[in-house]
């Protein structure tokens, strides 16, 4: 099974898509919207990322991708920052 990644270089920004795959201990848990930590780049770097969809190896016809290296729950400190960027009051009024 294969993961598409959404990858954030910055807190903010999660354009980069990229696939991987899920490795067999992760593939019953694996659904979009997990949490995840991947590898990036020539050097590994990991990173934060949510898996956006799921995929059938049988559509990559032999292409090889780095596996996610681990699901992850959100942290208290990750709520908050989601928070921050989506917060604010809202205010419902009911008009007469």
């Amino acid at each position: 099974m294969l993961a598409q990644v959404a990858v954030s270089r910055n807190v903010r920004d999660f354009r980069d898509i990229l696939t991987y795959r899920v490795p067999q201990k992760l593939a019953q848990l694996a659904q979009p919207g997990n949490s995840v930590m991947v590898p990036l780049g020539k050097g590994n770097q990991q990173v934060h990322g949510y898996i956006v969809a799921l995929l059938d190896e049988d559509s990559t016809q032999g292409e090889s991708y780095k596996e996610i290296l681990e699901m992850v729950d959100k942290t208290k400190a990750e709520f908050q920052a989601l928070g921050e960027i989506t917060g604010g009051d809202i205010r419902i009024g009911c008009a007469e």
